[in-house]
């Protein structure tokens, strides 16, 4: 009799194991497929993000510029924005200067220019001024940095500048827009 039990024991173990055996590998295949659905999903999602790259690169170069840029004829820097609770005014500092590539008669005047706050309310200056006077440089020279302050009237003070535009030169088509976006406010 203990020969029997033992046979029988040795007999349906083997089929114990593989029953288990069985139950072990449905499971395992189960989540081999849920691993391989949540794949697909995760690698469509990173195909939708890399295509949303470019679009989010260009929206940063929106927001932020450098503060200098150069153009044909003129570079403008911007060196400083502040903003006086005081006076309740916005100043924003700067230097400008005329390149080699301008014409011989080119001045150096500020023929117009505004700020745009996030809101998107456009404030001109109230002034530009070189020291004491008014910015008009008639005989610049070439390579020379000459300094403008440009004063703006503001209620409250913007944490950044969503966009300052300066003409630079006579005006009309002899003038160089310059762009600036994104300057943060001190």
């Amino acid at each position: 009799m203990k020969f029997k039990s033992i046979l029988s024991v040795l007999l349906l173990s083997p089929i114990a194991l593989m029953a288990q055996n069985q139950d072990e590998l449905q499971t395992l295949k189960k989540q081999v497929t849920d691993l391989s659905a949540q794949v697909t999903t995760l690698s469509q999602q990173v195909v939708t993000l890399q295509d949303k790259i470019p679009y989010y690169e260009a929206t940063l170069n929106l927001k932020q510029s450098e503060p200098v840029q150069r153009k044909t004829k003129y570079e403008v820097r911007i060196t400083e924005v502040k903003y006086d609770e005081t006076s309740r005014m916005l100043t924003v500092k700067g230097l400008v200067k005329k390149l080699p590539t301008a014409d011989k008669d080119d001045r150096l005047s500020f023929s117009e220019g505004y700020l745009l706050t996030p809101e998107g309310l456009k404030v001109n200056p109230e002034m530009v001024t070189n020291g004491n006077d008014s910015f008009v440089i008639p005989d610049p020279e070439i390579d020379m940095d000459y300094a403008f302050v440009m004063a703006f009237p503001m209620s409250e003070k913007p944490e950044k500048l969503a966009l300052l535009r300066l003409s630079v030169g006579v005006g009309g088509s002899t003038s160089e827009v310059f762009s600036f976006k994104g300057l943060t406010v001190n």
